[in-house]
């Protein structure tokens, strides 16, 4: 009788001992509670892997948007500013306004990129001074980097000529664009990983 009433303490201290540390008590003592505790940790883990892949997946479309969207509208700037102040006489098209223009033009497509309808005012007033204040410091920068190297192109309105040059106004497009991509996507990315605001 003593051997058969040993057997359960053996057994129970082989179980234990085969565990790892990391294992919960109540495998020990019961095994329903510990597939059911094992169950419900690989649920969750599945839960926020699956969480994870989504927001990096939101970013990454957001970003792609906003980097194709900011190119196209920039462009749109540049030839808004161009030909509504060319029709004025007393007005001089100066490559800063472009610029400007440009800017302005990569502002509003990677605020609309970024925007989520469904924030608060103050969440999306600070997006929108994001988005066009790095567009327009972008441009404005790419403006100054091609008067300082003087960076040019050949001219494709007249490109028979073969020797005319004009200035590099897509610097203002790419750095305004890739600038304010960047900031808009920390802050939105800021903003989901911190809130989960997706």
């Amino acid at each position: 009788y003593e051997g058969q009433a040993q057997m359960p303490a053996l057994r129970l201290f082989r179980h234990f001992r085969l565990t790892s540390p990391c294992t919960p008590v109540s495998s020990i003592i019961g095994k329903s509670k510990a597939s059911l505790h094992g169950t419900t940790q690989i649920a969750w883990c599945h839960r926020y892997m699956e969480a994870q892949v989504e927001k990096i997946f939101a970013m990454a479309l957001r970003g792609g948007l906003s980097f194709l969207l900011g190119l196209l509208f920039g462009i749109a700037g540049l030839f808004i500013v161009h030909f509504v102040f060319f029709n004025f006489p007393f007005f001089r098209v100066t490559l800063f306004l472009m610029a400007l223009g440009s800017g302005f033009g990569v502002g509003v497509a990677v605020f609309l990129s970024w925007l989520k309808p469904e924030s608060t005012v103050d969440v999306k007033l600070i997006g929108c001074i994001v988005a066009f204040g790095a567009a327009i410091i972008g441009a404005v920068a790419g403006y100054y980097y091609t008067e300082l190297y003087d960076v040019e192109v050949r001219n494709v309105t007249q490109i028979s000529t073969g020797y005319l040059k004009s200035p590099a106004v897509w610097v203002y497009v790419t750095w305004g664009t890739l600038f304010s991509t960047a900031l808009g996507g920390m802050y939105y990315g800021f903003r989901l990983f911190r809130y989960h605001e997706v």
